[in-house]
C-alpha cells in the first residue's frame, strides 16, 4: 500500500515538475482604475550570473530588482536590457498620457500590445510559454488571452485586452463586441461570413490549424486591424455599413494566421507583411475580384514610382513612411514579379510553410524563404528595377530599357489605320532599345497590361494627337477631372525643366523667401542637367478643408538614365496662389495622408 501512495507521490511531483519546466514566464498582472498594471514575473529558466533580460523601452525596472545595461534594438524592436538581480520582478507600468495605441483604456475597454513583460534577451526570438493571472476591475474582463489562449507558445508577451464585451458565436467564431456596437449585428454577420470564406481558403492550403480564431471588434484607430495568435482584432469603423466590405483587408489579417504570429514568424516584417498582402490578392483573385485585383496593383505601382531595390529595401534601415511602402507595395509586387516570370510563388510559399510549421519555435531568418523562392535561380533579387520608356527625336520613336540585362515587355501598337496588334519586345546586353517611325502610328503603350515591374510608368504611353506630359503616364487614374489642375501642373512642371528665366513669384501670392527657396533649390538640382528631357508626369488632386494639394511625379532624362521627381503644390480653394511647396523625397509624410489616394 505504502508502494502505492509512494508512487502516486512521485508521478504526482514529477508531473508537476515537467509542467513548471514548460512554463518561462509566470506572471501576476494587476490593473487599477486608471489603467495601471502592477506586474509580478518571474522568469523561471533564468540564471543569475549569466542572463540578461529585455523589456519594452518605455518601462522602466527599479535596480532592487534589475540593473540597467543600455537600450537595444532586437528584430527591428526597441527595448532596454538589464541585469537580473532575482528570478522575480515586480515593477509598475503607468498608462502613457500621450496618445498611444499600443497602450489604450477608454471607459469599457483596455489593450496593450506593447512587450510588458522581461524576457530573456537570448530566448527573445524564441517561442515562450506563459502563465499569466490577471486581477482588473470587473468590468474589465480580460477576452485575451485567456486560459485556451495561454495553452499556445508566442514569441511576444500576448498581448492583454479587456471590457466590457458582448460575446457572440457566429460560423463557428467567438465574436467580442463592446455594448455600443451589440447594434450592428447585421454588419458583423457580413464581416464574419468574409472571414469564413478566407479561412476555409486558405485552410484548402495550410490545413494544419483548424481552430478559429476570436474576432474581436475595438476602436483601437490604427491600424485598422492586427492578428494575434488565435485572435483578429478589427477596428470598430469596418462595422460602418456606409463604408464598402474591405474583402482584402479581411483576406490579408485572415492570412496572418499562418504567415505571422499565428504560423511561420519571419525575422522581416516587410517580407510577412508582402507576403500576406499578395495571398490577401490572390484570394481576391479566386473569388473573381480579378479587375480589382489589377488595379491594387496598378495602385501599388504608382505608390513605389522611383527607383527601389527590393533587397535594399530587406536589408537596410527604413523610416515609417519607407517601411510602409515596402511591406504593403513593394514586397507583394515583387512575389507577383516571380510569378510573372515563372516561379509558382503560390505553391511554393505552401510547401516552405508545410516543411517548417512543426518547427516554429523561433523565428526564421527571411533570406531561408528568399533562397526556397529562388531555389531554381530564376530571379536575381540584388538588382534595381528595370525602366522602359518612349523618346522620341527626328521623326523616329524609341522604345527604351534603362538596364542592360535580359527584359522582355509586351509592346501595344496603333498605326494610323487605328489597327492595334501587340509585339513582345526583348532587351538585353546588346539591344536597349527599339526604333520605329513615328509617322506610322497613332499611339504606342508599353505594358498594356501591367504585367512588367519597373522604376516608373509616367513614360509609358506615345500618343501622335496628344503631347501633355500628363497623358504620358499609364496608370488607371488620371486626374484630369478639373482643367485648373492640368493648366497649374503644366505651368509648374514648365517651369521646373525650363532653361528660360521665368520668375517663380509669378507662382506664388506675395514674396515668400522660404517656399521660393524651396522651389529654387530643386529646379537648380534639375538644371544641373543641361541635356535633360522630359519623358512623362502625373498629377492627382487631394482635396482638403484648409487646401487644394496637387500632387505631381514626374521623371526626366539626363545622360541616357531616368531621373523621379515628386512633389506636392498646395494651392488656396480658388487655385489663385501656391501657399507651400513639399519636396516628397527628401520630407518625411504622414503614411495615412499619402498612401490613402
Amino acid at each position: 500500500m505504502k508502494n502505492i501512495f509512494l508512487t502516486i507521490f512521485l508521478v504526482f511531483n514529477i508531473s508537476e515538475s515537467l509542467l513548471s519546466q514548460e512554463i518561462d514566464i509566470e506572471a501576476n498582472i494587476k490593473m487599477d482604475l486608471f489603467g495601471n498594471l502592477s506586474i509580478n514575473a518571474e522568469l523561471l529558466n533564468l540564471e543569475k550570473n549569466q542572463d540578461e533580460i529585455v523589456i519594452d523601452n518605455e518601462i522602466l525596472i527599479h535596480n532592487d530588482f534589475a540593473k540597467l545595461i543600455r537600450g537595444v534594438k532586437l528584430n527591428g524592436v526597441q527595448l532596454i536590457e538589464y541585469k537580473p538581480v532575482s528570478k522575480r520582478i515586480n515593477f509598475v507600468i503607468n498608462l502613457p498620457k500621450s496618445k498611444n495605441s499600443s497602450y489604450l483604456k477608454s471607459s469599457d475597454f483596455f489593450i496593450t500590445t506593447i512587450n510588458y513583460l522581461p524576457i530573456l534577451k537570448s530566448d527573445f526570438s524564441k517561442k515562450k510559454k506563459f502563465d499569466l493571472h490577471f486581477d482588473f476591475p470587473k468590468k474589465f474582463q480580460v477576452i485575451y488571452p485567456d486560459e485556451s489562449d495561454l495553452q499556445e507558445t508566442y514569441t511576444y508577451p500576448p498581448p492583454i485586452i479587456a471590457g466590457d464585451f458582448i460575446k457572440n458565436t457566429i460560423l463557428g467564431f467567438d465574436v467580442f463586441t463592446l455594448e455600443n456596437d451589440f447594434n450592428k449585428g447585421k454588419r458583423v454577420k457580413e464581416i464574419l461570413t468574409e472571414i469564413d470564406n478566407a479561412f476555409s481558403f486558405f485552410q484548402k492550403f495550410y490545413p494544419n490549424i483548424t481552430k478559429k480564431p476570436k474576432i474581436i471588434f475595438i476602436p483601437i484607430k490604427t491600424p485598422d486591424a492586427k492578428t494575434l495568435e488565435n485572435a483578429i482584432v478589427f477596428d470598430t469603423k469596418i462595422l460602418d455599413e456606409k463604408i464598402p466590405l474591405q474583402k482584402r483587408l479581411i483576406a490579408h489579417e485572415v492570412s496572418h494566421l499562418w504567415w505571422g504570429v499565428g504560423g511561420i514568424t519571419l525575422d522581416n516584417r516587410i517580407l510577412t507583411e508582402g507576403i500576406a498582402e499578395y495571398l490577401a490578392l490572390k484570394y481576391m483573385d479566386n473569388i473573381g475580384e480579378d479587375k480589382y485585383v489589377n488595379n491594387q496593383k496598378n495602385v501599388k505601382l504608382y505608390h513605389i514610382e522611383g527607383n527601389y531595390d527590393f533587397k535594399s529595401a530587406l536589408e537596410n534601415k527604413k523610416n515609417k513612411k519607407e517601411s510602409f511602402v515596402y511591406s504593403y507595395e513593394l514586397a507583394p509586387l515583387f512575389l507577383f514579379d516571380m510569378e510573372s516570370r515563372g516561379i509558382n510563388v503560390f505553391n511554393k510559399l505552401h510547401e516552405f510553410y508545410k516543411n517548417h510549421y512543426l518547427n516554429n519555435s523561433k523565428i526564421i531568418p527571411y533570406q531561408e524563404l528568399l533562397y526556397f523562392l529562388n531555389s531554381e535561380n530564376k530571379y536575381d533579387l540584388s538588382f534595381n528595377l528595370p525602366d522602359f520608356y518612349i523618346t522620341e527625336n527626328e521623326g523616329k520613336l524609341y522604345v527604351n530599357c534603362s538596364i542592360n540585362r535580359i527584359n522582355m515587355v509586351e509592346v501595344e501598337f496603333t498605326n494610323k489605320l487605328d489597327y492595334t496588334y501587340r509585339d513582345t519586345l526583348t532587351f538585353d546586353n546588346n539591344i536597349v532599345k527599339y526604333e520605329f517611325n513615328s509617322q506610322e502610328f497613332k499611339k504606342i503603350i508599353i505594358d498594356p497590361d501591367y504585367q512588367v515591374l519597373q522604376t516608373s510608368r509616367l513614360n509609358d504611353v506615345w500618343n501622335s494627337e496628344n503631347t501633355s506630359i500628363f497623358d504620358k503616364n499609364n496608370y488607371y487614374f488620371k486626374n484630369t477631372s478639373l482643367p485648373i489642375v492640368l493648366e497649374k501642373s503644366e505651368k509648374f512642371v514648365d517651369y521646373l525643366l525650363s532653361n528660360s528665366a521665368d520668375k517663380i513669384e509669378d507662382f506664388t501670392c506675395e514674396s515668400n523667401f522660404g517656399l521660393t527657396k524651396k522651389i529654387k533649390e530643386l529646379k537648380d538640382e534639375v538644371d544641373k542637367d543641361k541635356n535633360k528631357s522630359i519623358t512623362g508626369a502625373s498629377t492627382y488632386l487631394k482635396v482638403n478643408n484648409e487646401y487644394n494639394r496637387i500632387e505631381i511625379k514626374l521623371t526626366y532624362l539626363s545622360e541616357g538614365k531616368s531621373k523621379f521627381v515628386y512633389f506636392y503644390l498646395y494651392f488656396d480653394k480658388n487655385y489663385e496662389y501656391l501657399q507651400n511647396f513639399k519636396l516628397v523625397a527628401n520630407e518625411s509624410e504622414d503614411i495615412e495622408d499619402d498612401y490613402d489616394n
